[in-house]
Protein backbone atom coordinates (compact mmCIF):
# COMPACT_ATOMS: atom_id res chain seq x y z
CA UNK A 1 0.00 0.00 0.00
CA UNK A 2 1.54 3.25 -1.19
CA UNK A 3 0.58 6.60 0.35
CA UNK A 4 -0.11 9.34 -2.20
CA UNK A 5 2.65 11.91 -2.38
CA UNK A 6 1.38 13.80 -5.43
CA UNK A 7 -2.29 13.87 -6.46
CA UNK A 8 -1.25 15.25 -9.85
CA UNK A 9 1.29 12.51 -10.64
CA UNK A 10 -0.94 9.75 -9.29
CA UNK A 11 -3.82 10.99 -11.46
CA UNK A 12 -1.57 11.21 -14.53
CA UNK A 13 -0.32 7.67 -13.89
CA UNK A 14 -3.91 6.45 -13.61
CA UNK A 15 -4.79 8.05 -16.96
CA UNK A 16 -1.85 6.29 -18.60
CA UNK A 17 -2.82 2.93 -17.12
CA UNK A 18 -6.52 3.40 -17.99
CA UNK A 19 -5.68 4.51 -21.56
CA UNK A 20 -7.42 7.84 -21.04
CA UNK A 21 -6.01 10.53 -23.33
CA UNK A 22 -4.82 13.43 -21.20
CA UNK A 23 -3.01 16.75 -21.28
CA UNK A 24 -1.06 17.31 -18.05
CA UNK A 25 0.39 20.68 -17.02
CA UNK A 26 2.67 21.63 -14.17
CA UNK A 27 0.93 25.02 -14.13
CA UNK A 28 -2.10 26.27 -16.01
CA UNK A 29 -4.57 29.11 -15.70
CA UNK A 30 -7.73 26.99 -15.86
CA UNK A 31 -8.19 23.38 -16.91
CA UNK A 32 -11.69 24.22 -18.16
CA UNK A 33 -10.37 27.06 -20.30
CA UNK A 34 -7.87 24.68 -21.89
CA UNK A 35 -10.60 22.09 -22.42
CA UNK A 36 -12.81 24.70 -24.11
CA UNK A 37 -9.92 25.76 -26.32
CA UNK A 38 -9.39 22.14 -27.36
CA UNK A 39 -13.06 21.79 -28.10
CA UNK A 40 -13.06 24.77 -30.42
CA UNK A 41 -9.76 24.07 -32.16
CA UNK A 42 -9.71 20.35 -32.94
CA UNK A 43 -12.07 17.72 -34.30
CA UNK A 44 -14.36 15.93 -31.90
CA UNK A 45 -13.26 12.55 -30.57
CA UNK A 46 -15.14 9.47 -29.45
CA UNK A 47 -13.07 8.75 -26.33
CA UNK A 48 -12.93 10.96 -23.21
CA UNK A 49 -10.22 13.58 -22.85
CA UNK A 50 -8.77 14.57 -19.49
CA UNK A 51 -6.98 17.81 -18.63
CA UNK A 52 -4.88 17.79 -15.43
CA UNK A 53 -2.90 20.49 -13.66
CA UNK A 54 -0.60 20.42 -10.66
CA UNK A 55 -1.11 24.14 -10.06
CA UNK A 56 -4.10 26.12 -11.31
CA UNK A 57 -3.68 29.89 -11.14
CA UNK A 58 -7.08 31.04 -12.43
CA UNK A 59 -9.47 28.31 -11.38
CA UNK A 60 -13.10 29.24 -12.05
CA UNK A 61 -16.36 28.50 -10.28
CA UNK A 62 -19.92 29.40 -11.20
CA UNK A 63 -20.49 33.04 -12.14
CA UNK A 64 -17.69 35.24 -10.82
CA UNK A 65 -16.55 32.72 -8.20
CA UNK A 66 -12.97 31.46 -8.15
CA UNK A 67 -11.51 28.15 -7.01
CA UNK A 68 -8.71 28.89 -4.53
CA UNK A 69 -5.79 26.52 -5.06
CA UNK A 70 -3.54 24.91 -2.47
CA UNK A 71 0.13 23.96 -2.83
CA UNK A 72 1.26 21.72 -5.68
CA UNK A 73 0.65 17.97 -5.38
CA UNK A 74 -2.11 18.49 -2.79
CA UNK A 75 -5.31 18.65 -4.87
CA UNK A 76 -7.02 17.47 -8.02
CA UNK A 77 -7.47 20.11 -10.71
CA UNK A 78 -9.12 18.46 -13.67
CA UNK A 79 -11.48 18.80 -16.59
CA UNK A 80 -13.18 15.77 -18.08
CA UNK A 81 -14.26 16.16 -21.70
CA UNK A 82 -16.88 13.99 -23.39
CA UNK A 83 -18.53 14.08 -26.79
CA UNK A 84 -22.33 13.92 -26.58
CA UNK A 85 -24.43 12.94 -29.60
CA UNK A 86 -27.47 14.98 -28.57
CA UNK A 87 -27.76 18.30 -26.77
CA UNK A 88 -27.51 17.89 -22.97
CA UNK A 89 -30.60 19.02 -21.06
CA UNK A 90 -30.93 21.03 -17.81
CA UNK A 91 -30.87 17.81 -15.76
CA UNK A 92 -27.17 17.45 -16.66
CA UNK A 93 -25.97 19.45 -13.65
CA UNK A 94 -27.71 17.38 -10.95
CA UNK A 95 -26.80 14.11 -12.69
CA UNK A 96 -23.09 14.98 -12.84
CA UNK A 97 -23.17 16.14 -9.22
CA UNK A 98 -24.76 12.85 -8.23
CA UNK A 99 -22.21 10.86 -10.26
CA UNK A 100 -19.35 12.59 -8.42
CA UNK A 101 -20.98 12.13 -5.02
CA UNK A 102 -21.60 8.42 -5.69
CA UNK A 103 -17.98 7.83 -6.77
CA UNK A 104 -16.68 9.39 -3.56
CA UNK A 105 -19.19 7.53 -1.40
CA UNK A 106 -18.48 4.16 -2.98
CA UNK A 107 -14.73 4.57 -2.52
CA UNK A 108 -14.86 5.95 1.03
CA UNK A 109 -18.21 4.84 2.53
CA UNK A 110 -17.10 5.83 6.02
CA UNK A 111 -16.93 9.55 5.11
CA UNK A 112 -20.05 11.71 5.49
CA UNK A 113 -20.15 13.19 1.99
CA UNK A 114 -23.09 15.39 1.01
CA UNK A 115 -24.20 17.13 -2.17
CA UNK A 116 -25.01 20.83 -2.09
CA UNK A 117 -26.73 22.20 -5.20
CA UNK A 118 -25.71 23.38 -7.70
CA UNK A 119 -22.71 21.02 -7.50
CA UNK A 120 -20.49 21.26 -4.46
CA UNK A 121 -19.53 18.23 -2.40
CA UNK A 122 -19.33 18.81 1.34
CA UNK A 123 -18.22 16.78 4.32
CA UNK A 124 -20.44 17.91 7.17
CA UNK A 125 -20.44 21.73 6.84
CA UNK A 126 -17.12 22.04 4.99
CA UNK A 127 -16.61 22.20 1.23
CA UNK A 128 -14.44 19.46 -0.25
CA UNK A 129 -15.11 19.59 -3.96
CA UNK A 130 -16.44 21.92 -6.64
CA UNK A 131 -17.78 21.28 -10.14
CA UNK A 132 -18.03 23.59 -13.13
CA UNK A 133 -20.02 22.13 -16.03
CA UNK A 134 -19.80 23.78 -19.44
CA UNK A 135 -20.89 22.93 -22.97
CA UNK A 136 -19.23 23.64 -26.30
CA UNK A 137 -21.25 23.18 -29.50
CA UNK A 138 -19.67 22.59 -32.91
CA UNK A 139 -22.18 22.14 -35.67
CA UNK A 140 -24.42 19.24 -34.73
CA UNK A 141 -21.91 17.94 -32.17
CA UNK A 142 -21.80 18.75 -28.47
CA UNK A 143 -18.89 18.54 -26.08
CA UNK A 144 -19.50 18.36 -22.33
CA UNK A 145 -16.76 19.71 -20.07
CA UNK A 146 -16.80 18.72 -16.39
CA UNK A 147 -14.41 20.82 -14.34
CA UNK A 148 -13.68 19.02 -11.07
CA UNK A 149 -11.55 20.33 -8.22
CA UNK A 150 -11.02 18.32 -5.03
CA UNK A 151 -8.99 19.25 -1.98
CA UNK A 152 -7.26 15.93 -1.35
CA UNK A 153 -4.24 16.23 0.96
CA UNK A 154 -4.69 19.86 2.08
CA UNK A 155 -7.22 22.68 1.78
CA UNK A 156 -6.87 26.49 1.65
CA UNK A 157 -6.34 27.54 5.25
CA UNK A 158 -7.69 31.02 4.56
CA UNK A 159 -11.12 29.57 3.74
CA UNK A 160 -12.71 28.48 7.00
CA UNK A 161 -15.55 26.57 5.32
CA UNK A 162 -13.21 24.28 3.32
CA UNK A 163 -11.82 20.83 4.09
CA UNK A 164 -9.79 18.07 2.42
CA UNK A 165 -10.28 14.34 1.97
CA UNK A 166 -7.34 13.11 4.05
CA UNK A 167 -8.71 14.99 7.06
CA UNK A 168 -11.65 12.56 7.21
CA UNK A 169 -9.80 9.26 6.73
CA UNK A 170 -8.66 7.04 9.57
CA UNK A 171 -5.43 6.21 7.78
CA UNK A 172 -3.29 7.59 4.96
CA UNK A 173 -4.66 7.88 1.44
CA UNK A 174 -3.20 5.27 -0.89
CA UNK A 175 -2.45 5.30 -4.59
CA UNK A 176 -4.68 2.23 -4.94
CA UNK A 177 -7.64 4.02 -3.32
CA UNK A 178 -7.22 7.04 -5.57
CA UNK A 179 -7.07 4.88 -8.69
CA UNK A 180 -10.21 3.07 -7.53
CA UNK A 181 -11.96 6.42 -7.12
CA UNK A 182 -10.96 7.61 -10.60
CA UNK A 183 -12.09 4.29 -12.10
CA UNK A 184 -15.48 4.72 -10.45
CA UNK A 185 -15.71 8.39 -11.39
CA UNK A 186 -15.21 7.92 -15.12
CA UNK A 187 -17.55 4.91 -15.05
CA UNK A 188 -20.25 7.06 -13.41
CA UNK A 189 -19.73 9.93 -15.85
CA UNK A 190 -20.02 7.62 -18.85
CA UNK A 191 -23.21 6.13 -17.45
CA UNK A 192 -24.80 9.53 -16.91
CA UNK A 193 -23.94 10.58 -20.47
CA UNK A 194 -26.73 8.24 -21.55
CA UNK A 195 -29.24 10.10 -19.38
CA UNK A 196 -28.35 13.79 -19.70
CA UNK A 197 -30.17 14.18 -23.03
CA UNK A 198 -33.51 13.26 -21.42
CA UNK A 199 -35.98 15.95 -20.42
CA UNK A 200 -36.57 14.61 -16.91
CA UNK A 201 -34.74 12.78 -14.15
CA UNK A 202 -35.53 9.13 -13.61
CA UNK A 203 -37.20 8.22 -10.31
CA UNK A 204 -34.16 6.32 -9.00
CA UNK A 205 -31.89 9.32 -9.58
CA UNK A 206 -34.39 11.64 -7.87
CA UNK A 207 -34.36 9.37 -4.81
CA UNK A 208 -30.56 9.27 -4.70
CA UNK A 209 -30.34 13.03 -5.21
CA UNK A 210 -32.70 13.63 -2.30
CA UNK A 211 -30.57 11.40 -0.06
CA UNK A 212 -27.30 13.08 -1.12
CA UNK A 213 -28.74 16.59 -0.69
CA UNK A 214 -30.42 15.81 2.63
CA UNK A 215 -27.04 14.82 4.07
CA UNK A 216 -25.88 18.45 3.78
CA UNK A 217 -26.47 20.31 7.08
CA UNK A 218 -26.46 23.70 5.35
CA UNK A 219 -30.07 23.24 4.27
CA UNK A 220 -32.08 24.63 7.17
CA UNK A 221 -35.38 23.40 5.68
CA UNK A 222 -35.98 19.71 5.05
CA UNK A 223 -35.88 18.63 1.42
CA UNK A 224 -39.11 16.75 0.75
CA UNK A 225 -38.39 15.71 -2.83
CA UNK A 226 -36.47 16.42 -6.01
CA UNK A 227 -38.71 17.15 -8.98
CA UNK A 228 -38.32 15.51 -12.43
CA UNK A 229 -36.76 18.78 -13.59
CA UNK A 230 -34.25 18.72 -10.73
CA UNK A 231 -35.90 21.36 -8.54
CA UNK A 232 -35.54 21.07 -4.78
CA UNK A 233 -38.94 20.77 -3.10
CA UNK A 234 -39.17 22.04 0.47
CA UNK A 235 -42.22 22.26 2.76
CA UNK A 236 -43.12 25.82 1.82
CA UNK A 237 -41.25 26.55 -1.40
CA UNK A 238 -39.57 25.11 -4.48
CA UNK A 239 -36.00 26.06 -5.38
CA UNK A 240 -34.80 25.71 -8.97
CA UNK A 241 -31.44 23.93 -9.15
CA UNK A 242 -30.21 26.40 -11.75
CA UNK A 243 -31.12 29.49 -9.73
CA UNK A 244 -28.85 28.51 -6.86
Amino acid sequence: MNPIKSVFQTSSDWADQANVSHDSFATIGSTNDHAKSLSLDIDFFDQPKLVLANVQTQGRGRGDNQWISVAEDMALYSSWVFDVRKAPQPITSPLIGLATFEALKKTWPEVSFALKAPNDIYVHDKKLCGLLIELVNKGEHHRLIIGLGINVLKHPQQISESTHLLEHLDDFLTVEQWHTFLDQLIKNYKYQLRLITASELEKADRVMLKKALSACPLYTDKIQDVSPAGDLIFDNHVQSWHDL
